[in-house]
C-alpha cells in the first residue's frame, strides 16, 4: 500500500468548531497554539491544518517560508512518531526544509532525542509573556509603569474614547480596518 500523506486544508472561519474541539485539548502554554491567533493572523501566516495519526497537524508561512507547528494529539491513539514522520516526508517531496516554530519548551528534549542534528533558534522579541488577569487590570506598581504612561498618553490623545463589546454591527467596520 502507498505512504499515507499529509493533505493541508487552509484555516478559515468555518473550521472553528473543529478546531476549537482539537486547540480545547492542547496543553502547551504559547499563544501560537490557539484558534484565534491562527485566525486573526491568518492573512499574513496563510496556516493550513492537518489531521494525520491522531495529531492535529498545522503549518504557516513565516518570513515567506512554511514552518509547522508542533503536533497536538487529539485522540486516544495519537502518534506523535507518524506524525513527525508524516511531516518529514511531506518537506522532502516538497524540497522543503523542516522547520518548527514555536515549540513549546517542555517538548525540546524530545525533538533533540529524535533528531540529532537539530539547531534550536529563541527570538525574544517574538516570545509570549503570561501576565495575571488582575494585573493587567490595575497594572499596580513599579513594573507596570511604562503600561501606566502608555495608558495616559492614550487618553490625553484619544479623550472621545470609548470601551465597548464589538456586535454585528461593528462587523463591516472591523473588516475594512485590516
Amino acid at each position: 500500500g502507498g505512504m499515507k500523506m499529509l493533505h493541508f486544508i487552509p484555516i478559515t472561519e468555518q473550521h472553528t468548531e473543529e478546531l476549537s474541539r482539537y486547540y480545547a485539548l492542547c496543553h502547551y502554554r504559547v499563544s501560537d497554539y490557539s484558534l484565534g491567533v491562527k485566525l486573526m493572523w491568518r492573512y499574513m501566516l496563510e496556516s493550513e491544518f492537518a489531521i494525520f495519526a491522531g495529531c492535529l497537524v498545522v503549518r504557516s508561512k513565516i518570513r515567506g517560508r512554511w514552518t509547522f507547528d508542533f503536533p497536538i494529539a487529539i485522540s486516544e491513539d495519537a502518534d506523535m512518531d507518524k506524525a513527525f514522520d508524516a511531516m518529514a516526508r511531506f518537506c522532502y517531496e516538497h524540497f522543503l526544509p523542516f522547520e518548527l516554530n514555536a515549540v513549546p519548551q517542555e517538548m525540546l528534549p524530545m525533538l533533540t532525542a529524535r533528531y540529532t542534528n537539530i539547531e534550536t533558534r529563541s527570538q525574544r522579541n517574538l516570545s509570549d509573556y503570561l501576565y495575571l488577569a488582575e494585573d493587567f487590570r490595575e497594572f499596580a506598581g513599579k513594573k507596570y509603569a511604562g503600561q501606566r504612561n502608555h495608558i495616559r498618553k492614550f487618553h490625553a490623545k484619544y479623550p472621545n474614547a470609548v470601551f465597548r463589546e464589538f456586535t454585528e454591527a461593528d462587523a463591516e467596520k472591523i473588516t475594512a480596518f485590516r
